[in-house]
């Protein structure tokens, strides 16, 4: 005897074919495999596929209700109509219903090496460039703005901006600020510009700012997640979560770089 999908789907046999999919949209979302892993709820969910495979189609319908045609789903279609209907499920339902579903991560697996590619570059131009300083020699003071902010518990923080020749950079200081006239001798990178700067009253060189190191913490970060991403053995999901941690480190690389 043949199924009655009328009665599957819980519509008339006068119902449009809008409220036929409207119906399955309602009944698939209790027990889609995604939402409900169940071993009824699978079969439910194959049997209501069936039916709106035949009920969704106005031909096939129209062959249905004059009884030209009996559709009988074999054992060996079921894997690729069961991937069919799942796949339609989270096109129609993830928007709409809200409805979390698994990522088709191979779908973003190009992408996400691209990704990879771009994010592996950023971090390496930060560890070239700590690698390479220009030597700017000796350079007067020009100018210095100095102001105090106060951080956590009331921890006095001395900022000052220190205007030379040619530029001029931000920089933390304790005790003796650096003073207009002074001499100070200055190294900056040569890709973005980070300063190096020894005084008379320092034996050696510094960075202009303490937090720098978080900067190159982050570029590592970035590094790894790029070179997962570009790595062939990697599986298709690690590629888009290390593409996702390596866009959010590199907000945080771009950050620091506008504020130091």
């Amino acid at each position: 005897m043949p199924k009655d999908y009328y009665q599957i789907l819980g519509v008339e046999k006068t119902a449009s074919q809008e409220e036929i999919k409207k119906a399955y949209r309602q009944k698939a979302l209790l027990v889609h495999p995604d939402v409900n892993p169940s071993e009824e709820a699978l079969a439910a969910f194959q049997e209501l596929s069936e039916a709106y495979e035949i009920l969704g189609n106005s031909d096939n319908r129209s062959d249905f209700d004059s009884e030209k045609i009996i559709i009988r789903f074999e054992d060996n279609d079921d894997e690729t109509h069961q991937q069919t209907a799942q796949r339609e499920w989270r096109e129609q339902y993830e928007s709409e219903a809200g409805v979390k579903v698994d990522t088709d991560y191979e779908h973003y697996r190009k992408s996400t090496t691209r990704i990879g590619f771009v994010l592996f570059l950023f971090a390496l131009s930060f560890f070239v460039d700590a690698a390479f300083y220009q030597n700017l020699g000796e350079l007067q003071v020009q100018k210095v703005a100095h102001w105090t902010a106060y951080g956590r518990y009331g921890k006095e923080i001395r900022h000052s901006i220190v205007t030379l020749e040619d530029f001029s950079f931000k920089t933390y200081y304790e005790g003796n600020g650096i003073q207009k006239g002074e001499m100070i001798e200055v190294k900056r990178s040569l890709i973005y510009g980070f300063i190096r700067l020894k005084r008379q009253i320092n034996p050696s060189f510094k960075q202009s700012v303490d937090y720098q190191y978080l900067i190159y913490i982050a570029a590592f970060l970035v590094l790894i997640s790029g070179f997962l991403g570009l790595r062939r053995k990697s599986s298709a999901m690690a590629k888009f979560n290390s593409a996702i941690v390596g866009v959010f480190f590199s907000f945080a690389l771009i950050i620091f770089l506008l504020y130091v």
